[in-house]
Parts: structure tokens; sequence; C-alpha cells
């Protein structure tokens, strides 16, 4: 069977198919190749006579979501938010009752690139998360950067 399938999303025919049947082969040819290939190498478009690189990056990549990006141009799909949190259940809240914090943990998610020697570094991410007496939790800072390994210690060991 042959299918030329656009998903956006893994829960649509191609991606449920792919899951179903983990060793059909699967054909991606992203717009910007993701490593070097056979005919062109990592950072190259496609077909740059018909949409250039900079089109493709400047035009196209800065107006879409990461995962609309990934999605349809590097065919690609992504689960917003990785399918681990479900983001549609969060509140904002003003305040918060600090009496009730049972425990405290912050958390980093630790890249090791910095952005000035490097423009696609990875992002560090960490969060300071609060567990209520209610069963609930607080998300009460988070932060997020392009920092080199001395950059994110630093940021690391404030309060």
């Amino acid at each position: 069977m042959v299918g030329i399938l656009l998903t956006v999303r893994k829960i649509e025919p191609r991606g449920r198919y792919i899951q179903k049947f983990p060793d059909v082969r699967v054909l991606r040819y992203p717009a910007v190749a993701e490593h070097d290939e056979l005919h062109r190498r990592k950072g190259e478009a496609l077909f740059p006579e018909h949409k250039p690189l900079d089109f493709l990056l400047n035009d196209r990549k800065k107006l879409l979501t990461q995962p609309s990006w990934e999605s349809i141009y590097q065919q690609h799909p992504i689960i917003v938010g990785g399918g681990q949190l479900p983001i549609e259940k969060l509140k904002v809240l003003p305040v918060f009752d600090r009496s009730k914090v049972t425990h405290t943990i912050r958390y980093w998610d630790k890249a090791g690139t910095d952005a000035a020697q490097n423009e696609d570094a990875a992002y560090t991410a960490g969060a300071r998360v609060h567990a209520m007496s209610d069963g609930t939790f607080v998300i009460s800072h988070i932060a997020r950067g392009q920092w080199s390994a001395r950059q994110r210690r630093a940021r690391q060991c404030r309060p």
C-alpha cells in the first residue's frame, strides 16, 4: 500500500496506521534537512528553487507554531505540550495560600548549548512546583533560556 498523506496530528489515519503497524516503512522528506542525506546536507532546503531556505525559515517557520512547522513542513507531527501535561486543565491563580503547601520541588530540564555559539541552541527550562494539601499543584515560577552551562548553573542557584 502506498499513501501520500500530510499528518498534522498523530491521531489522524496515517498516525493511527503507523501506531497499529510499527514496522511500516515511512518516507519523510522534511523541507529542511535534519541531518546529512544522500543528495543534501543538514540545513538545506528540499527544493531550493521552489522554496528557498530563507523563505522557509523567515517567511514560514517564524509565522507558525513549532507543532505546525513540524507537521506541515518537516513531516513530523508532535503532540502540543508533549502530551504529558493536560494544559486545558491549568488555571491561572492571582494568589495562593502558601500555608497549604506540603512539598516544593524545583526541576530543571537542562540544555548545554549557548545561543551565542549555536543559533540552534536548545532551551533550558526550570519550574518550581508546590504540592498543596488539597491534592492540587501550583507552579509558582518558570524560567526558560538558552544559556551556557555556567550561566545555567548561576540561574539554578537562585532561590
